[in-house]
């Protein structure tokens, strides 16, 4: 029997044209806290972030930015009560991302702002983000053939600011919670929160996170999968696919929707990755067949 673990953010739920929005709307909040003139230069120092952050996402593993970095050795310094208590930095943090902005602009970090900032940040994510056309069109027909279906999305990063210590804290149940409470779009294509594996307290790209991943999907089957019958879909090939095929899935699929076509020698390598722009049944029950 063939399997599916698949990614959610630009995979199944449209996120990079709401991203683009959500950072935008941040000027709202932020002009209540500081006026229109500093709110401009916080948003500004957070989308910058960002978007490095984003690009280095698509970059091979040996390929590291200064900036990014940069950008990294600042969230570790704010969250040194997450590593502190012993967990990993989250790096999309949008909380510790705030944190970092507000200092560059030499602003005060306090709770508040963090806290408004950050919930108006998800709340109009969980508003506007919507399930690609295509992903519907596809978890239908697996559901249609009895195909089982598992979900590894990252963590969002959910934090709470300790003021006076000037520094995040972590609470992983709570950071669930919480990003399930974002995914209601996907528990309306038949999904329930068991099959929707997080990054909390270890994500993305931790061969831990997978093997719980795994580990969750088999539970919720009550059977054991066939890892050589499985097809790992994302749009990240070393955060999505590539450790699911160390672990011995069968096949890859890249999804690259509205990013220029992958350097072929990030590609090469993987003869067992297909490169795709859309999520396509068709395509996927050839490849089943393949794994048969």
């Amino acid at each position: 029997m063939p399997f599916v673990i698949c990614d959610v953010d630009d995979v199944l739920l449209e996120m990079g044209q709401i991203s683009h929005l959500t950072e935008a709307s941040l000027i709202e909040p932020l002009t209540r806290h500081f006026g229109a003139a500093q709110g401009e230069g916080v948003q500004r120092e957070f989308m910058r972030s960002i978007g490095i952050m984003r690009q280095q996402l698509g970059n091979p593993s040996s390929v590291v930015d200064d900036r990014y970095q940069d950008i990294m050795a600042r969230m570790a310094w704010w969250q040194r009560g997450v590593t502190e208590a012993g967990y990993e930095v989250k790096i999309w943090s949008r909380h510790a991302l705030i944190a970092c902005a507000l200092e560059a602009c030499a602003l005060p970090v306090t709770a508040a702002v963090v806290n408004d900032v950050t919930d108006h940040y998800w709340a109009f994510v969980a508003q506007h983000a919507a399930v690609y056309s295509d992903a519907a069109a596809l978890i239908q027909e697996l559901w249609r053939a009895h195909i089982p279906v598992h979900l590894a999305t990252g963590s969002d990063g959910f934090l709470i600011f300790d003021e006076p210590r000037q520094t995040f804290v972590y609470d992983p149940e709570d950071a669930i919670q919480r990003k399930l409470d974002r995914l209601q779009g996907l528990y309306e294509l038949g999904f329930q929160p068991e099959q929707i594996s997080i990054g909390d307290p270890v994500g993305k790209p931790s061969p831990a996170f997978f093997h719980s991943a795994l580990r969750d999907f088999s539970q919720h089957l009550g059977c054991e999968i066939d890892l050589g019958q499985t097809i790992a879909i994302g749009d990240s090939l070393t955060h999505d696919i590539l450790p699911l095929l160390e672990l011995g899935a069968g096949h890859g699929v890249w999804l690259q929707r509205e990013t220029p076509a992958p350097n072929p020698e990030l590609v090469s390598p993987h003869p067992n990755v297909d490169v795709v722009t859309q999520l396509d049944a068709q395509r996927l029950h050839a490849l089943f067949d393949r794994l048969m």
